[in-house]
């Protein structure tokens, strides 16, 4: 009997071809995509679409001033920390999880407002994580991976809120390099739209013991509003020692060289004063009235209301026409490439085993204060 050409002449032959077939199959694994991974978490929430009815979300929460400020003008939201909760760690499943569930309740022309830690980010440890020869930092110290993972969760987040009609802002000191992190900035330059703005303004003007200078990036129409500096006044004030924080100590070490290090009043800074909370309150109501008093206006000037009723789809049949999930991702941004900066500890897609992924979970969690 002839053999058949195709057929490998001898096991070792035939042990290649099946080694080439698996490889071949793994390298056409379907690309991990970010929407269709947020689409199918937020499924394991809501049975149906959420209802929108909630103000804000304030994540890395701290004092919650800016909480605080809201509630006192009677908006309702969410404020998210460790302190308060450990179930609010962005790093674990059920906190990303979470986070998504109260974003997903917020209604359109609500806010976001995320300030996550700097502490790997700024200047004077920029040598220690090593994001002074690359943003990306020392990929081999696991709190560094852990802090460029919190990053890429909040990019998604981000992301949804844009989709959503929510908007955000972002809070850093003004030497943070967070920004220029290569996701951070890939997001920032596909935004052709001019959807984020970036202010600059003193911490030091609502009141705090220090000029803190800070960026403030985000959609907020009302951003403007926050940009304040010191008067001459209020830093003869500060000078003068007077509430004055010691946030850098500067020294020269063992060979001369001139250093600065975090002051014994450094950690302190990080809350908001309570004026810069109120102040954003403030900024917000005016914007949340204008943009109620336009809606308003616009829908006067529309077609009658039972045309306009005619005219629109019965909300019965548009749910069935689509996922309420899919619907709500419609303008998510367009995924630009696999994204493995985002999700990575969930590129398997088995979300069944994210959620069990005790060895990746130890990986990226944060060092104890």
């Amino acid at each position: 009997m002839q053999a058949d050409p195709a057929d490998p002449p001898d096991a070792g032959q035939r042990c290649k071809r099946l080694r080439s077939s698996s490889h071949e199959e793994s390298r056409l694994q379907p690309r991990f995509l970010v929407k269709g991974a947020v689409a199918h978490l937020l499924r394991q929430v809501f049975s149906e679409a959420p209802v929108q009815d909630m103000d804000f979300v304030e994540l890395f929460a701290g004092e919650a001033a800016v909480s605080h400020g809201m509630r006192a003008f009677g908006f309702r939201g969410w404020s998210m920390d460790l302190r308060i909760s450990l179930d609010h760690d962005l790093l674990s499943p059920a906190g990303f999880l979470q986070l998504l569930a109260c974003l997903a309740r917020l209604r359109p022309g609500g806010v976001f407002w995320a300030a996550p830690p700097c502490s790997t980010w700024v200047f004077m440890s920029r040598h220690s994580t090593g994001r002074d020869l690359s943003v990306s930092g020392n990929t081999t110290s696991p709190y560094v991976l852990a802090q460029n993972a919190l990053v890429c969760r909040l990019l998604v987040a981000l992301r949804f809120c844009v989709a959503r009609g929510v908007d955000f802002i972002v809070e850093q000191p003004h030497s943070t390099v967070m920004f220029e992190y290569p996701p951070f900035k890939q997001w920032l330059a596909s935004d052709s739209a001019g959807r984020v703005q970036r202010i600059q303004t003193q911490m030091g003007a609502f009141g705090l013991g220090a000029v803190k200078d800070t960026i403030l990036l985000g959609t907020a129409p009302y951003l403007g509003e926050l940009a304040r500096r010191m008067t001459p006044s209020e830093r003869d004030a500060l000078s003068c020692g007077r509430g004055r924080k010691e946030t850098s100590v500067r020294y020269l070490d063992a060979a001369g060289k001139r250093c600065v290090q975090g002051g014994k009043d450094l950690k302190a800074t990080q809350s908001y004063p309570v004026r810069f909370g109120l102040a954003h309150a403030l900024a917000f109501q005016a914007c949340d009235r204008d943009r109620k008093l336009n809606a308003a206006a616009a829908c006067d000037s529309s077609a009658p209301p039972a045309a306009a009723a005619a005219a629109a789809p019965p909300a019965a049949a548009a749910a069935a026409a689509d996922d309420w999930a899919d619907v709500a991702l419609h303008d998510f941004d367009p995924d630009f490439d696999e994204d493995m900066w985002y999700l990575e500890d969930v590129k398997a897609w088995d979300s069944i085993e994210w959620h069990n992924n005790y060895r990746r979970e130890q990986l990226l969690k944060l060092r104890p204060a």
